[in-house]
């Protein structure tokens, strides 16, 4: 069948493969994009360099974990194309990372986005174009500035998510700040319940502490 599936969420990855809800082939794509640098040509050699850069791993290694398992997007144009997530601001930057690349090779086809929550349940279902993303790409992930443009919810989320991520002082920094005195496993329990609805990852909270604690040492 012409059809893709691509998964921004591990877990909803393993539900949807598990539980058959998917026809087609289903991929999964797990990129940090709220770290680090990013260039304008999407997928390049050098947007490829500055995210192995960031994500301080091999080139090589971005390749095989990133970019290969994204080869049938690149390669063929499907008249079916569904992206699977759940909210967050890792998963609606990887959306808006997906959908300005499709904008940028000009496949302006439909695409479907189905939003599940934490406990694998169906939110809603979007059925959009990829028209005009790459512009929304290039002013929050390039330029850091909001956009004037209203999308999605989920991307609209994830943008707000984003500007206090990586605001000096955010509020995430100010929680591990006050609670520095917790033992490390108990801060990042207490963390992540606090900002469950960001859903960020361990290696963000980590650098998050690092950064705190080095902020505290000069």
């Amino acid at each position: 069948m012409d059809e893709l599936n691509i998964v921004l969420d591990d877990e909803l990855y393993q539900f949807i493969t598990n539980h058959g809800k998917q026809s087609g082939l289903i991929i999964l794509f797990l990129e940090l994009i709220t770290e680090g640098k990013l260039s304008s040509d999407i997928f390049s050699h050098s947007f490829i360099k500055k995210r192995s850069e960031s994500l301080k791993i091999s080139i090589k290694e971005y390749e095989k974990d990133i970019i290969k398992p994204l080869k049938p997007l690149f390669q063929h144009k499907y008249k079916k194309l569904n992206i699977w997530m759940t909210p967050g601001m890792n998963t609606g930057m990887s959306l808006l990372l997906l959908l300005a690349y499709l904008d940028q090779i000009q496949d302006h086809n439909q695409i479907t986005i189905y939003l599940y929550d934490e406990k694998m349940r169906k939110i809603k279902n979007y059925h959009i174009s990829a028209d005009g993303y790459y512009k929304i790409y290039q002013t929050v992930l390039l330029k850091h500035q909001k956009p004037k443009e209203i999308t999605i919810s989920p991307i609209q989320q994830a943008i707000t998510y984003f500007f206090e991520y990586i605001s000096e002082n955010n509020p995430m920094k100010q929680f591990i700040c006050a609670n520095d005195s917790l033992e490390p496993q108990i801060l990042y329990i207490k963390f992540m319940g606090k900002f469950s609805a960001y859903h960020l990852s361990d290696r963000q909270f980590i650098r998050l502490l690092h950064e705190v604690k080095t902020n505290k040492n000069r």
